[in-house]
């Protein structure tokens, strides 16, 4: 674990975590591998697995961007292209629009996934499983307790930026 990508991923302010996000996964999405929604049953699943009480305080798009960034930071050449995306000037940008909403939201997913297998039985209930013991568990239970928090109820995940 780099504690120094860490601090610069808790600095980012919720533009910069944003772009830096999806900057680091746009490559997926012209390869067809994107999802940019997590069914019901399988927020369901996660919330009993992870214990996440519901009613949680509304997490910013920012939010769930710094928990992916800290996650995908424990591999050590991603983290060295974080810092060097963080160390970049941002495009000027006024609010998210719908594309960059999915990117999002496509990006998010694909981190739980790395870490997370969704598992469906026979009675089509949903469960799953912790792929890695590597990662922390403390930091992929919070990453989920912001997930289900964020996680959009539209199909595209598009919210409207905060006045």
């Amino acid at each position: 674990m780099d504690t120094n990508v860490d601090q610069i991923v808790k600095s980012l302010d919720d533009g910069n975590a944003t772009r830096i996000l999806t900057t680091s996964v746009r490559h997926h999405v012209g390869t067809g591998e994107v999802e940019t929604e997590l069914p019901n049953e399988a927020q369901e699943a996660l919330r009993a697995s992870f214990q996440v009480e519901r009613g949680r305080d509304p997490v910013s798009d920012g939010d769930i961007a710094r928990e992916a960034l800290l996650i995908l930071a424990r591999d050590p050449q991603v983290g060295e292209r974080i810092a060097v995306l963080a160390q970049s000037p941002p495009t000027q940008r006024f609010g998210i629009d719908p594309v960059t909403s999915a990117i999002l939201t496509t990006a998010v997913i694909m981190v739980l996934k790395t870490h997370v297998e969704f598992q469906r039985n026979r009675k089509g209930e949903w469960s799953i499983r912790i792929k890695s013991n590597a990662l922390d568990q403390e930091l992929l239970k919070g990453f989920v307790e912001k997930l289900l928090s964020w996680m959009p109820s539209n199909p595209f995940g598009y919210r409207q930026p905060k006045s």
